[in-house]
């Protein structure tokens, strides 16, 4: 049995700016919400789905042209989280880091 829910979905990730903390607030709102809704109890096909539409128009055109090796990964929301992650979050070269430190 379905029930309604009155817990607001997340804003859309916000694609401008500081897409790193953007990413990790969508992400943080998200789990908050999966927890709150308890959709965890629904089948992946429902999860992933209901991640795509509140995730925002700019950063679905940023998940359709992602490679996901195999395909069906692009099914699996911890690979769609992964891959948006290693899109939105930069890789850091150390060695350029602690030259910026010093």
């Amino acid at each position: 049995m379905a029930m309604a829910s009155n817990i607001p979905v997340p804003p859309p990730m916000d694609c401008t700016g500081d897409v790193a903390g953007n990413w990790e607030f969508f992400i943080s709102s998200w789990t908050d919400y999966k927890n709150a809704t308890e959709l965890c109890e629904k089948t992946m096909k429902i999860r992933v789905a209901t991640f795509r539409s509140v995730l925002g128009r700019d950063a679905q055109r940023i998940l359709q042209h992602l490679q996901f090796n195999p395909p069906e990964k692009r099914e699996d929301l911890p690979s769609v989280i992964e891959a948006l992650q290693q899109h939105f979050i930069p890789q850091r070269n150390e060695v350029f880091e602690r030259y910026m430190f010093n």
